[in-house]
């Protein structure tokens, strides 16, 4: 009898040989790679270029996870920047009918008055406004290349969700500030990504900014309770709010105040 075989003995003689099936050891690699996700060639069914073996796929996974986690980053800054896009339209409407009704008010009293010139010049008023509606390209003032030399990190190729974050930083605090200057702006971003970011500014010389005075006494100035709280919004409301909390865009109160002013609660 044989390694490889079984030989039968019967009353009548030897019986023919009957092979024994040969047993494979499972291949720890190829089993742990399975568990992560890859397939044997003949499995496999994407792109036959794209397959690679056991021992590589397991070597570029963290690489796979890294693209991955990326993504997911990129996608949540994403909507986040469509949240504070459709936040500052809102706003930017509500104002724009705010100041038409105004004017339009205005030109009603005009007339009523018999007052031609003033009718004119509230038209004139009325045809700038539409006018300002229109979204036109601008050059960037100039403070802006000063600060993007002091300000490296700004960089879209090479910090695509940094840039995205601080997109949305500025955009917010020009909505909430509407008369801050740009520098205002600038300087915003810059202390909202250093307090994220710290090791973006390792080589900036800028000093921090000193922290406001404590109230005399160790005690807060009393502040009047909101009329409307987190309780009175609605579900789209508190998700949006809970996303700009969450990545520093505004507080809850300042949302809540902001749809006040728009009209979304009363």
């Amino acid at each position: 009898m044989s390694e490889e075989s079984t030989v039968v003995e019967t009353e009548q003689g030897q019986a023919p040989v009957i092979d024994t099936p040969e047993t494979h050891e499972i291949d720890p690699v190829e089993s742990k790679a399975r568990e992560m996700g890859w397939r044997p060639k003949e499995e496999y069914d994407g792109d036959p270029e794209a397959w690679v073996d056991a021992k590589e796929y397991l070597g570029r996974k963290p690489l796979y996870d890294e693209i991955h986690k990326t993504r997911k980053q990129v996608k949540k800054l994403e909507r986040l920047q469509n949240e504070i896009t459709q936040y500052v339209k809102k706003v930017e409407e509500v104002a724009y009918k705010k100041a038409l009704a105004d004017l339009k008010a205005q030109r009603k009293e005009a007339i009523a008055e018999a007052d031609p010139d003033k009718v004119e010049e509230i038209d004139r008023e009325i045809e700038d406004l539409n006018k300002s509606r229109q979204n036109v390209a601008v050059e960037p003032p100039p403070e802006f290349r000063e600060w993007l030399d002091e300000n490296a990190w700004y960089n879209p190729e090479k910090n695509p969700d940094v840039c995205a974050e601080a997109d949305a930083f500025a955009l917010a605090y020009r909505q909430r500030n509407p008369n801050a200057t740009f520098s205002d702006v600038l300087d915003y971003v810059s202390a909202k990504i250093k307090k994220a970011n710290p090791e973006l500014f390792q080589t900036s010389t800028e000093k921090p900014k000193p922290k406001a005075a404590a109230v005399e006494g160790g005690r807060q100035p009393a502040s009047t309770k909101p009329r409307f709280t987190r309780a009175h919004l609605s579900e789209e409301q508190r998700r949006v709010c809970d996303t700009f909390v969450r990545q520093g865009v505004m507080t809850q109160d300042e949302y809540i105040k902001s749809l006040v002013d728009m009209g979304e609660l009363k």
